[in-house]
Parts: C-alpha cells; sequence; structure tokens
C-alpha cells in the first residue's frame, strides 16, 4: 500500500512539475523576441527625443503636431515595452542605437524648413523600417506575449507613417512656396 502511496506522489509531483515547465516554455522568448523587444525600445527611446525636437525646432506647425503626437505615442508604447520585458526578463538597453544617435545629433544641429524636411523624411524612413521589423515579429516570434504587442504596436507606426506622408507633402508644398 505505501508503495500505491508513493507512486502516486511520484506520478502527481512529475505532473505537476511537467505543468509548471510547460507554463514556463509557453513564453519562451526566441532570438527574434528579445531582438524585436530591443530595437523597438531603441526605437522609441529615439522617437520621443525625435518628437521633441520637432516641437522645438520645427518651422511648420505640422511637424510640431506630428512631433508631440509621436512622442506622446511612443512614450505610451514604451512603457507596455517595459512592462512587458520586465516580466518576460530581458534587460534593455539605456539609449537609441549609435545610428539613431547619429540622427537626432544631426536634426539637433538643423532648424527652420531645412529641420522640417529632413525630419519629415528621416522619419518616414525610420516608420517605415519599424513596420517591417514588428510584421516580421507578428509572422515570425516565438513569444504569444510578445507577439501579441507587436499586434498592438503595428497599427500606431501604420498611423504614424500615414501621418508622416501627409505632413512630407505639406512641408513640401510650404517650402515651394
Amino acid at each position: 500500500m505505501n508503495r500505491k502511496w508513493t507512486s502516486m506522489i511520484a506520478a502527481m509531483a512529475l505532473a505537476m512539475l511537467c505543468a509548471s515547465a510547460y507554463a514556463a516554455n509557453s513564453n519562451n522568448l526566441s532570438p527574434q523576441d528579445t531582438a524585436w523587444i530591443k530595437t523597438a525600445h531603441q526605437i522609441n527611446l529615439e522617437e520621443i527625443k525625435a518628437g521633441t525636437l520637432a516641437q522645438s525646432k520645427g518651422r511648420a506647425k505640422v511637424v510640431d503636431t506630428a512631433g508631440r503626437m509621436l512622442a506622446s505615442d511612443h512614450q505610451r508604447l514604451d512603457s507596455k515595452l517595459r512592462q512587458t520585458a520586465h516580466e518576460l526578463g530581458v534587460a534593455l538597453p539605456s539609449e537609441a542605437s549609435p545610428k539613431e544617435q547619429h540622427t537626432l545629433h544631426q536634426l539637433a544641429s538643423m532648424s527652420g524648413s531645412e529641420f522640417d524636411k529632413m525630419w519629415t523624411a528621416k522619419e518616414r524612413e525610420g516608420h517605415k523600417k519599424a513596420i517591417r521589423k514588428t510584421q516580421r515579429e507578428i509572422a515570425q516570434g516565438s513569444s504569444q506575449q510578445v507577439k501579441q504587442l507587436a499586434r498592438a504596436t503595428l497599427p500606431v507606426l501604420k498611423k504614424h507613417y500615414n501621418e508622416l506622408q501627409k505632413s512630407g507633402a505639406l512641408v513640401q508644398k510650404e517650402l515651394s512656396r
């Protein structure tokens, strides 16, 4: 009888161990997931700074408005991303990538219509790349939690891209006057 109880307890313990291992592995991060989280965070950091720059250096009202929207939306996106990264144990970089920092430095050295033109072009280009990376995460990521975050991020990035397309056209029109 003791052998039966011992076997039953051992079987239950094994089942519980397997269940907890399955739960832990259901959010296993692939290199794709980790890379997307880190890259998206760096993009958010850059977009917040670029949006703030647009508000102080841009000449066209449309650039100021777009910058305000980008800074606000990317702060909100990054807040959710940081929470997810914390839950998943992903250490985030503390600053934008060197390439993004270089772009910010370039933009900071400009003003007026020169800034407006360069800012809208860089922002459109950057959002196009961010959309592609986010779509890749949705298609190829392993973690459902990270893929869900990417799904929530994608419409915001597309909205920004569309607004930046309009802003760029308005800036060009304004510059040709």
